[in-house]
């Protein structure tokens, strides 16, 4: 080598001592970064996601090894790709935001490549199937709006501080740190569980009807038929003996609890964790007595987050909340006297409530139930309010609770709920769940307000009291039936939440083994935020035979196909977050199937504010519509349920498709066909993504487990297919019933071609009645 070449090369090498330690600063944060990949709680969440997309491709057997393979490679397909699926999984630096580097994007990318695995499954992607070379404008759409999800779940693990989510751990999961509270279940301390001054101040009874309140008034009404041996019932641990005495001398004086001799039913009392650790929640174990009563009605309009995502947020504008709580709600409402000793709880003797519990005789004696002394060995306490544990406690809530909404100017027509209609406009809306009240409103800052503070005068009125630490003021961003609306524009899973069930579930495919009620624990938490996009459901099947005893305390080992369902659950949570704001599409359409044919959709071109009112009644019991001067009279007459009238008639809608049947199938199975079909062709267009879409449907049967989101049948693959193509193309589907004479695609269904006299050139046009 030449001296000019050697010297050259010195240069290069030379570095100055500035930059020499930069380059040892960036390789002890790297090294510092790689070393969390095995710690339990990396302080970079994104290794936990990384984490757990390892373990499910690594740990679920054949359903792992569908997720990584298939639609990994990408080949040319033949023909022409106009459908979403099957979708290709990201290659390198594919969809990398600038502001991510190239190692945690490694990371991210195998995490997002999980998802798309998992929407690929749901669909039926044949296992090892290629993935397009490239992608449509409809799939990028999609992969972009899975990318923009997954981030935005990285980013609410990333925000989390130490203490703020351990609670929502359930105990079995091991945790290094110690959990704020202590154990979530057990461990009864008397000074932590919530009593009121003066319990029992609100009679529910005038709230109920007539036929309920001779229900709740009469022993032998309400307990006919019940079994012997409900007198005998589980005691307290005698570790926790002292704060059960504890507790019951508090509520004694609360008026909350009395003293007999002898009860007629009962059970034991265990203590639950309330979210933040730092409280408890006394709960009286009513099962059996709640079996032995008679069923009690289901409560009226119950607030769910399937009910909260029917909120339309305008364009440009914002849903904002005030909420109100009710303080111990139960305990507020008086038990009737004939019902009081049929609520019994572990006896106390006469000196434990005297030394431990701290009472006096004289106050003994005020405890005592008309014809009953303290000169038995033991006397048992029995519940003078509605107990948390009782089958009827959350029914007789829930009518008070819209009894006051009533009385402050809040009707059933501006109710949301999954029974009633959707409020046509969401200047005023409420929702409402035993003991929590939502106001919710697109008017603009304090129209809310004035109607909390109605709210509040009733409560005042009726000496009901209000936990108002929890009070909400006309806010962006509130609390809501477990789900969080954020900035007034999406509801979506708390943070917290979502750190919880992603440990929980590590944790779970790492062990292998479970007993049924701790996968029955982390079911309920995933199908519970399901009900915010309610299709996900259907991706849980083989979980539920693991889970048919959910008392069952037996650790076993847990089959791969239920920690795959588990994990495919929680993957899919990245759909979780909902916007308020997904406008309607602009048309009505309607599928149909035959035996004779095959399928057939059909779509007519509408005003907004049509599809709107249309999708007010879409999947409510006994409704259905009928088109303008289509339905002969005898047979609405012979149908039951309440018609909704829709001014379309047969000639507003076009056929978009008519295709014959493959092979024979149950009318169901087709009726489900023809409606995945629809939604193929309804996603090819990406100005159709993120919108509500409203569909005519003639089977019931289809329209119920749509809106279940599940099926125990073979509808279930179905069910499991339209999700995934829902997911991916984040629709709302609103299914409403029509008869099958009303029914416009019944034609095409049957091949039955249009004429050329009505033939039209363009696929959809708007209807003749709207030009």
């Amino acid at each position: 080598m030449s001296g000019k070449g050697v010297a050259a090369q010195k240069k290069r090498r030379y570095r100055s001592a500035a930059s020499q330690r930069q380059a040892r600063t960036r390789r002890v944060n790297w090294l510092q970064w790689r070393s969390q990949q095995h710690m339990a709680l990396p302080s970079d969440r994104l290794w936990l996601l990384f984490r757990f997309a390892h373990l499910v491709t690594h740990a679920t057997g054949s359903f792992g090894t569908f997720l990584s393979a298939t639609c990994s490679k990408r080949v040319s397909l033949q023909g022409r790709q106009r459908d979403i699926f099957p979708l290709s999984q990201l290659e390198a630096s594919e969809c990398k935001p600038s502001d991510w580097s190239l190692q945690r994007w490694g990371l991210m990318s195998q995490f997002i490549n999980a998802i798309i695995g998992a929407l690929n499954w749901c669909y039926g992607i044949k296992a090892g199937s290629s993935g397009p070379a490239r992608r449509t404008a409809a799939q990028a759409d999609v992969v972009h709006r899975i990318v923009s999800k997954a981030l935005d779940f990285e980013e609410r693990l990333q925000s989390l501080a130490a203490g703020s989510w351990e609670s929502f751990l359930p105990d079995w999961v091991p945790l290094d740190v110690v959990r704020p509270g202590g154990a979530k279940i057990g461990n009864l301390c008397a000074d932590r569980v919530d009593v009121l001054q003066a319990a029992g101040l609100c009679d529910p009874t005038s709230c109920l009807p007539a036929s309920v309140q001779e229900v709740i008034h009469s022993e032998d009404t309400m307990f006919r038929g019940a079994p012997d041996g409900l007198a005998a019932y589980e005691q307290v641990l005698v570790e926790e003996r002292p704060e059960y005495v504890r507790l019951v001398a508090r509520q004694l004086r609360a008026q909350q609890l009395g003293l007999v001799n002898t009860v007629k039913a009962g059970g034991g009392v265990f203590a639950v964790g309330k979210p933040g650790g730092r409280r408890q929640r006394a709960v009286w174990h009513g099962r059996r007595v709640s079996a032995a009563a008679q069923p009690p009605p289901k409560p009226r309009h119950l607030a769910s987050p399937t009910a909260l995502a029917l909120l339309e947020c305008p364009q440009h504008g914002h849903i904002r909340c005030s909420k109100r709580d009710a303080s111990c709600w139960f305990d507020q409402l008086s038990l009737p006297s004939e019902l009081q000793r049929w609520m019994g709880r572990p006896p106390v003797t006469v000196e434990e409530l005297r030394v431990i519990g701290g009472l006096s005789l004289d106050e003994l004696e005020h405890f005592l139930l008309p014809g009953e002394s303290l000169d038995a060995s033991q006397l048992f306490p029995v519940s003078l309010t509605w107990p948390m544990g009782f089958s009827w406690s959350s029914y007789v809530a829930q009518e008070v609770l819209l009894d006051i909404c009533k009385s402050s100017g809040l009707d059933e027509s501006q109710v949301l709920s999954c029974d009633t209609a959707t409020p046509l406009s969401f200047e005023q809306v409420f929702a409402a769940a035993t003991d929590d009240l939502m106001v919710f409103s697109d008017a603009g800052p304090g129209h809310t307000l004035k109607t909390v503070r109605l709210v509040d005068d009733e409560f005042k009125r009726r000496r009901a009291l209000r936990n108002t630490s929890k009070d909400v003021d006309d806010q962006l961003s509130a609390t809501c039936v477990g789900v969080q609306l954020e900035d007034g524009v999406h509801l979506a899973v708390p943070p917290s939440r979502c750190l919880a069930m992603l440990f929980s579930l590590l944790f779970l495919l790492q062990r292998q083994e479970a007993s049924p009620k701790q996968v029955h624990q982390l079911l309920g938490v995933q199908q519970w935020y399901d009900l915010l996009c309610r299709c996900k459901l259907a991706v849980y099947d083989k979980v539920y035979e693991f889970v048919r005893d959910p008392f069952d305390t037996a650790v076993k080992a847990v089959p791969a196909i239920v920690l795959f369902e588990l994990a495919l659950g929680l993957l899919l949570g990245v759909f979780w977050r909902v916007d308020l704001r997904r406008p309607f599409a602009p048309l009505v359409s309607a599928t149909d199937a035959s035996t004779d044919y095959g399928f057939g959709a059909s779509v007519a071109e509408v005003p907004i504010s049509m599809v709107r009112r249309l999708a007010r009644v879409s999947e409510k019991q006994g409704s259905y519509v009928i088109l303008d001067g289509g339905f002969a009279e005898d047979v609405g007459t012979h149908r039951h349920g309440h018609p909704h009238h829709l001014e379309l008639s047969m000639d507003d809608f076009v056929h978009v498709f008519s295709i014959r049947r493959r092979h024979p199938a149950h009318i169901n199975v087709l009726e489900g066909e023809a409606f995945v079909l629809w939604l193929r062709w309804f996603l090819r267009s990406r100005r159709r993504h993120r919108t509500r879409a409203v569909v005519l449907v003639d089977s019931a049967v289809w329209l119920g487990a749509a809106a279940k989101g599940r099926s125990s049948t073979q509808l279930n693959r179905l069910l499991r297919k339209a999700a995934a193509l829902e997911l991916a193309g984040e629709l709302q589907v609103h299914l409403v019933l029509v008869p099958s004479a009303e029914n416009p695609s019944d034609s095409p269904s049957r091949g039955v071609r249009c004429t050329k006299a009505k033939r039209v050139p363009t696929c959809v046009t708007p209807c003749p009645s709207r030009q």
